[in-house]
């Protein structure tokens, strides 16, 4: 146990310090209150809107685990115990075989979710095209950023300086998913929208 601890560098802080960090993370923690928000303080009278509900509910659940994450960074704690497992089973000169496994059984798992996940919501998608769309900028961004832990580099460089596309699929995702919501929230309140 103590040589697995001694091969994981990962260690709890906040790991992405930048103020484009904390945008994003701030992101993240807004769509998350305004999904919670929809999933739990909207009223949803109709028996066939509970999967409205269970959506909104399952979207806050999300964003607040990409908020966590963008800042205690998981994904390298993860890896880091990978890695140390690997080591210590003999694996680790074969990794890249494992990587490469576990990249393709983690993007037929994710877009197995993904499709189970519109299949069931079917009925109600019509309604959702803008989080439906955010969800495919954060899909699009976790898709990378795995790519990244693969040595697979998919940030092409931007005009403009010192700007990743990655950070452009997270403020995108989490913005369309705020204003999703916010439409959400503004359909079931138009007595106080008016007042106001």
């Amino acid at each position: 146990m103590t040589s697995l601890l001694h091969h994981i560098h990962w260690r709890p802080g906040i790991h992405d310090p930048s103020l484009v960090g904390w945008i994003i993370f701030s992101g993240y923690l807004l769509s998350a209150a305004i999904a919670a928000w929809v999933g739990f303080k909207s009223s949803f009278d109709m028996p066939s809107e509970t999967k409205k509900q269970l959506l909104w509910r399952i979207v806050g659940l999300v964003m607040i685990l990409m908020a966590v994450n963008k800042q205690l960074d998981l994904q390298s704690l993860g890896i880091d115990i990978g890695r140390a497992v690997a080591r210590s089973r003999g694996w680790y000169q074969s990794r890249r075989t494992f990587q490469k496994f576990f990249a393709l059984a983690f993007g037929i798992i994710a877009l197995g979710m993904f499709a189970s996940a519109l299949w069931y919501l079917r009925d109600i998608l019509k309604d959702y095209y803008l989080l439906i769309i955010g969800f495919c900028f954060l899909g699009t961004f976790i898709v990378v950023r795995a790519a990244m832990f693969q040595h697979i580099h998919i940030d092409p460089p931007l005009t403009i300086p010192r700007i990743r596309i990655r950070w452009l699929f997270e403020l995108a995702g989490s913005l369309l998913v705020s204003i999703a919501g916010i439409a959400e929230i503004a359909k079931k309140h138009p007595k106080s929208q008016k007042q106001s």
